[in-house]
């Protein structure tokens, strides 16, 4: 069973290399606002990734594909929520407001 494990820990360095070349080949740079949205939903892939390929015993090239797959989806899927969420707010009148905005945080 342990086999099954090895080849995945030993990905965890290259995984950060990963998700920062897709982020700047889709030029999401940390001064967007989406980027934390984006980083945080390409670690939640890589950890599903690495969950789902231990449950289903893969190993070796495929975990490694699989991973770099599913970043790429969850980093769209960001950037499609965060679109989504900015054109329900201007089609409403709603003004956009972030939890972790400095000038709100006093008002809420």
């Amino acid at each position: 069973m342990w086999t099954n494990i090895i080849p995945i820990i030993l990905l965890k360095p290259a995984h950060k290399k990963h998700i920062d070349f897709v982020l700047k080949s889709k030029e999401i740079f940390e001064d967007k606002p989406y980027y934390a949205d984006c980083q945080s939903a390409a670690s939640l892939a890589y950890m599903y990734s690495i969950h789902r390929c231990a449950y289903m015993k893969y190993i070796n090239e495929h975990v490694i594909n699989y991973i770099r797959k599913m970043v790429r989806i969850y980093i769209d899927c960001a950037l499609v929520v965060y679109y989504e969420f900015r054109n329900i707010c201007n089609q409403n009148n709603l003004k956009e407001i972030y939890i972790d905005n400095e000038v709100w945080n006093d008002r809420l």
